[in-house]
């Protein structure tokens, strides 16, 4: 019994020791190296240093050992790295192809813009129709020439070649809602004429033509523009009349009287117009040649 109390008072008194101690002098020891770090009271500044911050978690990710997304990696957001990433088509081979400088609303409106239909824009102008009369006096023809032009530009000049290149204009009068003006001569174009106004313009020229001369005979030659409406009435001082003419064209004629004829021509287009006087056996026959193409 003398051990037992003995050992009861060690203890008592151990116990008191270290209830009288202060608890910064009371060490715990890590169990896995060994040495001993003093155990701080709680609320005081050395506490609140060891304790993490329970405000901010630690990652998830970090934890379960999940990497970090491409995003994370570089510092970049998701949206920005899918635009650097670009877009891919599928070639013939089965590979994919980088579309370099073109996002999805690019292609899409380039396919929208293929599928629809295609529109063909409206000429500038256009010759409606051609009509020529007048009559052969001496080594020259006298023609008046109504020439209708459709223009569908509204507010700007619009120049038309006339051609007419073998003639000389000895009039013009012009009638329609907006403007027209001279625009000078190439040999290509022939004569050239400026219009403005959107809508049909006509232009009223007295042209005078110089006959060929082509021995035995005479020729009187003269380039149109093209057009789908265009022809001809000539009076010839002529009782007889002979005429040759390409396939296509409507021909007419008649007698006036003893000394004159008058030939009409329909569906010219763009050609040449060449009558003449043939065969100095007949001065009478005025034979009608075959329009040249210009």
């Amino acid at each position: 019994m003398s051990q037992l109390k003995r050992f009861i008072l060690v203890a008592a008194g151990l116990y008191g020791l270290c209830m009288l101690l202060p608890l910064e002098y009371v060490h715990a020891q890590s169990s896995g190296s060994g040495s001993s770090a003093p155990m701080e009271r709680p609320g005081s500044p050395a506490f609140d240093r060891t304790l993490p911050n329970s405000s901010q978690p630690a990652s998830s990710d970090k934890q379960n050992g999940t990497p970090p997304s491409a995003a994370e990696s570089t510092g970049k957001p998701a949206t920005e790295e899918a635009t650097q990433q670009g877009l891919y088509i599928r070639g013939a081979d089965g590979q994919f192809l980088p579309l370099p400088n073109l996002n999805l609303d690019q292609v899409l409106e380039y396919l929208k813009q293929k599928q629809a239909p295609q529109t063909t824009p409206s000429p500038e102008y256009a010759v409606s129709s051609v009509s020529l009369q007048g009559n052969i006096k001496e080594d020259r023809a006298i023609l008046d020439a109504r020439l209708v032009i459709l223009i569908n530009e509204a507010d700007q000049w619009v120049r038309v070649p006339l051609k007419l290149n073998e003639s000389i204009f000895l009039k013009t009068n012009y009638n329609g809602a907006g403007e027209s003006s001279p625009g000078g001569f190439n040999r290509t174009d022939g004569y050239l004429w400026w219009f403005k106004g959107k809508g049909t313009h006509e232009l009223n020229l007295t042209l005078s033509v110089s006959l060929k001369q082509q021995l035995p005979s005479r020729r009187l030659q003269l380039v149109l523009p093209q057009t789908a409406v265009s022809n001809l009435k000539l009076t010839v001082p002529l009782p007889q009349i002979s005429l040759e003419v390409p396939t296509g064209v409507a021909v007419s004629k008649k007698s006036l009287d003893d000394d004159q004829s008058q030939i009409e021509l329909f569906g010219l287009g763009n050609s040449w117009i060449c009558p003449g006087s043939r065969s100095p056996m007949r001065k009478k026959s005025i034979p009608f040649f075959k329009p040249r193409p210009c």
